[in-house]
């Protein structure tokens, strides 16, 4: 039996035993690993034998202190031609399924490859701590070393940069064939468990599950709104409960408990307002459609503070366009100027009611096309929360610090880099956003599996970052390779972000930017002249044949290790007052 340890910015071809990255990585009898405290580290362990049998593999990770240790083997999935791991399957799951039969009927492999999770508690004593993986299989067993260096940081439990993972209401149902066969599925509360998981697996990977609640039709999903009574001056909130048991846990934090970042509450959440909720789109225009959503929106503020959901920011967002043949504005990615109609006539209906209370309400725009234009007019006065396009962001950057100053949050969004691209390719989505002062990040769906994700996922993994666990035997989410490598990102970005305001803060990004090779002001990119035209003219070939240049240098998949090493010393040596260390 052969077996080998390698690092987490890489990934094993099932096919070939080679890398799946651009660079090889070294098959090493031993790791070393860098961390804070109150943080995870990560590496892998390969187990080579031909015809090798996963679930018979017995492995044990031992510390001379304690260190919670998580192992999950990785599934492969069938891409160009080759075999690349995504799915992640707890591996004390994976052994109660005949776990070899279902590898055999997908792939024929002579690897087993595993990820391995150590949990460093924040009372750690910083220092170098020496541990060993040991692995039996067939009648062998085998022994590697691991170095573990525990810097004197702690890493918040709180997540500074915002990963914002979307998806849309009951998306979760279909990938999983018990719970779509359950017409009962939110009467008997099967739902609700199937989407805790996602929520708690996001928590704690330093995600937010961001759920849009209705449809581009404008109908919201059972339970994902209150239920209404009467019309016009009697329209009313007359049954919170169903609201409440879906969204309450997550508002007050209570569906965190016992995870290891506790229990804080999401940082953001879609309401059911849009333009057929609570009133109906027949009356766009009247005082009577104003009059319902006044009404309605007052007794969410109401009923939100009662409840004391005051730390989550609770978003008015209408993800409506006309190609849908709904409505006759484009609510999402406005692009035509007549579309900032409906902006101006809900500044008219809520407006005056954002800032009266201690729970938060702001409205939200995603933008691409107008976003040069947008950001610097009046609308950027009205609306506080922005996603933007990063093909579209990127060439604005003079809007960085604008938006800024106005107290507007400024998040970037796009689609999920493929499994076959580099990890590097998710590293730079956080690191952008440290390096352009961004508030955060989002990718725009991230259940959309496919018909056959055992196989591959659909679009290669694009519109998918969670798996549902039925194949074995469970019936919540389980975590992707690319889940932990962007949870390992954020983290870095997490422990930059604890020292803002201080000198070691440009400190540890100009680390980063010598890592890359650029300065701090090729974060972004030139807007060409061709697109120097109004924003109903552009094309997806215009935007996507803007020069992408910078910062001009993709980072090597051993890259991170470096910059993550020459971060954790600025902290280590931070003598200043601001750092949230214990």
């Amino acid at each position: 039996m052969k077996s080998f340890l390698f690092t987490d910015g890489y990934r094993l071809n099932g096919a070939t035993g080679l890398s799946a990255e651009s660079a090889g990585f070294a098959r090493a009898d031993r790791v070393e690993l860098f961390s804070a405290r109150n943080e995870y580290a990560s590496f892998q362990l390969a187990v080579e034998e031909p015809g090798v049998k996963a679930s018979e593999i017995e492995i044990d990770c031992s510390f001379g202190i304690p260190l919670d240790t998580e192992i999950f083997y990785e599934w492969f999935h069938k891409i160009n031609g080759g075999l690349i791991p995504d799915m992640l399957v707890p591996y004390g799951l994976f052994k109660t399924k005949t776990a070899d039969g279902l590898i055999n009927e997908y792939y024929k492999t002579d690897y087993a490859v595993f990820w391995i999770d150590l949990f460093i508690p924040r009372e750690t004593e910083p220092g170098d701590y020496t541990g060993k993986i040991t692995i039996k299989y067939g009648g062998g067993s085998v022994s590697h070393g691991i170095k573990l260096t525990v810097r004197k940081p702690v890493l918040t439990d709180d997540s500074l940069l915002t990963a914002d993972m979307n998806n849309y209401a009951d998306t979760i149902t279909r990938n999983f064939p018990g719970l779509a066969a359950n017409d009962k599925r939110f009467a008997d509360g099967s739902y609700f468990e199937h989407e805790k998981s996602f929520y708690r697996l996001s928590h704690e990977h330093r995600l937010l599950f961001h759920h849009l609640p209705y449809a581009h039709s404008g109908c919201n999903h059972l339970t994902f709104a209150p239920k209404l009574a009467g019309e016009g001056n009697e329209i009313r909130v007359s049954d919170w409960s169903d609201y409440d048991k879906h969204f309450g846990p997550y508002f007050g934090g209570s569906a965190f408990k016992g995870t290891r970042r506790g229990e804080i509450p999401v940082p953001y959440s879609y309401t059911p307002f849009c333009f057929d909720w609570p009133a109906s789109y027949e009356k766009w225009g009247t005082e009577g459609y104003a009059i319902e959503n006044r009404r309605v929106f007052m007794d969410f503020i109401r009923h939100f503070e009662e409840k004391g959901w005051t730390k989550t920011l609770f978003e008015i967002f209408m993800n409506h366009k006309k190609r849908y043949r709904f409505y006759p504005y484009d609510g999402d990615e406005i692009r035509h100027q007549p579309d900032v109609e409906h902006i101006y006539a809900y500044r008219d209906i809520f407006g005056d009611f954002l800032n009266i209370s201690k729970v938060n309400f702001e409205f939200r725009v995603d933008s691409s096309w107008s976003y040069g234009e947008h950001y610097k007019s009046e609308i950027s006065k009205i609306i506080k929360m922005w996603t933007v396009g990063s093909g579209i962001l990127m060439l604005y950057p003079e809007s960085f610090p604008y938006m800024k100053k106005q107290g507007n949050i400024l998040f970037m969004y796009g689609g999920l880099p493929k499994i076959s691209d580099g990890l590097t390719k998710l590293y730079e989505w956080p690191v952008r956003c440290l390096q352009n002062n961004l508030d955060g990040f989002l990718f725009w769906n991230t259940t959309g599996i496919g018909a056959d994700f055992l196989n591959c996922p659909q679009g290669e993994g694009t519109t998918c970052l969670y798996y549902p666990g039925h194949p074995f035997g469970f019936g919540g989410a389980l975590p992707s390779v690319r889940m932990k490598y962007l949870r390992n990102a954020v983290q870095l970005a997490d422990l930059v972000k604890m020292h803002e305001g201080t000198w070691t803060f440009h400190r540890m990004r100009d680390t980063i930017d010598k890592a890359y090779g650029v300065n701090r002001y090729e974060w972004h990119d030139e807007l060409p002249d061709s697109m120097r035209i109004p924003p109903h003219e552009f094309t997806n070939e215009l935007i996507g044949g803007a020069p992408r240049n910078k910062p001009g240098r993709s980072a090597y998949p051993g890259l991170p290790g470096v910059i993550k090493e020459k971060i954790l010393a600025a902290a280590s040596s931070y003598a200043g007052g601001t750092s949230q260390w214990v």
